[in-house]
C-alpha cells in the first residue's frame, strides 16, 4: 500500500517498535520533499493532541478504518 493512498483516513499503523498507532492521517510527504529520502506521514492519534511522523521504513502494517 502507497502512504499516500492512507491521506485523510483514519488508520491503524503497527511500527517497527512495537507501538500501534491509531489516528487520522493528517499529511503525506513525498520522498523527494523528505530529508529521509523516503515516503512520510503524519499521524493525529486519537485522544492525544500530538503528531507522529511515521517513515515508510517504519511501518510493518497499516489498515484502513
Amino acid at each position: 500500500m502507497e502512504l499516500r493512498d492512507l491521506y485523510g483516513k483514519v488508520v491503524e499503523v503497527n511500527v517497527c517498535t512495537g507501538i500501534k498507532i491509531t489516528g487520522k492521517v493528517i499529511d503525506f510527504y513525498p520522498s523527494i520533499c523528505t530529508d529521509s529520502g523516503e515516503d512520510e506521514i503524519d499521524i493525529f492519534p486519537n485522544e492525544t493532541n500530538h503528531i507522529i511522523l511515521v517513515k515508510k521504513s517504519e511501518i510493518l502494517s497499516a489498515k484502513i478504518l
